[in-house]
């Protein structure tokens, strides 16, 4: 399974089903020690409660980029997202060079 489809299928569909647990074991050890399930699903209830449920996954138009950070090699998957309230976010995930979830962010397109 590519990043792509790891990024949509293992973490976007598990945010849309509320499984928070399960996305949880893909985070990677320094992003267990900042962030709880319960965080998790704080974040998801505070961007559903702006903008509401996704609605489409533009499967066609996600991509990737490779970041370093203090040293470190990440690849970063963007993956464009339309909500019921007519908003589009970019849902970013960042994953580690052991395929792990690094860090997980929302932008406005």
């Amino acid at each position: 399974m590519t990043l792509e489809e790891k990024a949509e299928y293992e973490v976007i569909d598990n945010l849309r089903e509320r499984n928070f647990d399960v996305i949880y074991e893909l985070l990677n050890d320094d992003m267990k020690e900042l962030a709880t399930v319960e965080d998790l699903e704080d974040l998801w209830d505070a961007i559903t409660g702006e903008y509401g449920k996704i609605v489409d996954i533009d499967s066609e138009n996600i991509s990737t980029e490779e970041i370093t950070e203090e040293g470190i090699d990440y690849t970063s998957v963007f993956v464009p997202c339309e909500f019921d309230s007519g908003s589009k976010l970019d849902i970013q995930v960042v994953y580690d060079k052991d395929e792990m979830v690094a860090g997980l962010w929302f932008y406005p397109i």
